[in-house]
């Protein structure tokens, strides 16, 4: 709630109703640079926190790699070699996994890392 009240204050005191559009408008232009960089971290990670989880409840490969993909920018940025080395280890073996018509992309993928 501490990121957006400088954006429902400005609301407030330009008298407009807010809304979701202009509130990450206003974030992406806020006037101090460290409230931007929270925003940007806060709303950009966690949602590809919750379409990795989404995506691996659903069995989405798609999603999952979206996830992934958009957080793989913290393990290089922090050089945290651990999860480099897993994201490497995920992404080639489900490029190499191989393809059957009867299952989906992550049972194949559960199958192919089994053996």
């Amino acid at each position: 709630m501490f990121l957006l009240q400088p954006y429902l204050d400005h609301c407030q005191h330009q008298r407009i109703p807010p809304n979701v559009h202009d509130a990450m408008h206003w974030m992406q232009q806020a006037p101090n640079p460290t409230h931007k960089y929270m925003c940007e971290i806060t709303f950009t990670h966690l949602l590809s926190l919750f379409m990795y989880r989404q995506g691996v409840r659903n069995r989405d490969p798609s999603i999952v790699l979206f996830g992934e993909t958009t957080l793989s920018e913290l393990f290089y940025g922090t050089h945290i070699t651990t999860y480099m080395e897993l994201y490497h280890r995920h992404i080639t073996t489900y490029l190499k996994a191989p393809s059957t018509s009867a299952a989906g992309p992550l049972t194949q993928l559960e199958l192919f890392t089994k053996c």
